[in-house]
């Protein structure tokens, strides 16, 4: 979050001073400093299963609408990702105010090993800076479409050369990591979206999109001593450099994922 610089000149007092704009050269913001709410949060959260379940054209309400949800072996779980989902806030109480977003979603994994999760469903659109541009759950063109964010928060970066604003996971254990795993990329060129199956290691940000390659749906392995998985965003300014910026983004994704035995 960017606050207004504050300047007191002797005797001619105070000058309010804003911040400089947070997308090079002036153009339209990428994702940028967070607006104020300007809407009251809905009475009944919507739906995971509405095709948008958070509207990407309207304000977003102060409150958030990621939550979480405890996931019982082999029966699916729904839950709501907010758009402004920091990722990188995955294993705090609070989400980092510097960020400005809002804690991640996170599914309470089952006791076992040799576990995977799957995502029979993944809905939804997120909106980026003035909410011209909209993202599916496999991402988008906003601000050219290429994500490389930089590890924080004992959590690893991301790359991915051909979109941006991607539904993207964290598998986060009961004690903080002491440092963050490398970033997987998952350009074309490299990793790609179109695997079958994925073992992240805690700590190590993944992309999900909308879980599924081939007509069938992505096999995600749980490391072992995971407790719990974050869904969120991986956002940046310009979606390039350390996390964070998040607070302009609208919508959201609705999810259904199921915690099961590897196969």
């Amino acid at each position: 979050m960017k606050l207004p610089i504050v300047s007191c000149v002797l005797a001619a007092g105070c000058v309010v001073q804003s911040p400089p704009p947070s997308y090079p050269g002036g153009a339209p913001p990428a994702s940028s400093t967070p607006a104020a709410p300007t809407s009251s949060p809905a009475t009944a959260l919507p739906s995971p299963d509405l095709a948008v379940p958070i509207a990407p054209d309207q304000p977003m309400p102060a409150q958030s609408y990621s939550s979480t949800v405890t996931a019982t072996l082999g029966a699916p779980v729904k839950a709501l990702v907010d758009g402004r989902a920091d990722i990188y806030s995955a294993a705090a109480s609070q989400a980092d105010p510097d960020r400005a977003g809002v804690l991640p979603t996170r599914i309470v994994l089952p006791q076992g090993t040799h576990l995977a999760v799957t995502f029979g469903r993944v809905t939804g659109k997120v909106g980026c800076g003035t909410g011209e541009a909209q993202s599916g759950p496999d991402g988008g063109s906003c601000a050219g479409g290429n994500t490389n964010i930089q590890p924080a928060s004992g959590f690893s970066g991301i790359v991915d050369h051909e979109a941006t604003q991607f539904l993207v996971g964290v598998f986060v254990g009961k004690t903080a990591s002491a440092a963050a795993p490398a970033a997987l990329d998952f350009s074309r060129g490299a990793q790609g979206t179109n695997f079958h199956a994925l073992r992240p290691a805690l700590g190590q940000v993944f992309f999900i999109g909308d879980g599924q390659a081939d007509g069938a749906a992505q096999l995600f392995f749980v490391p072992d001593g995971a407790s719990t998985l974050a869904l969120g965003i991986a956002d940046a300014y310009s979606f390039t450099g350390a996390p964070g910026y998040y607070g302009d983004n609208t919508g959201g994704f609705g999810v259904t994922a199921t915690v099961d035995a590897a196969k």
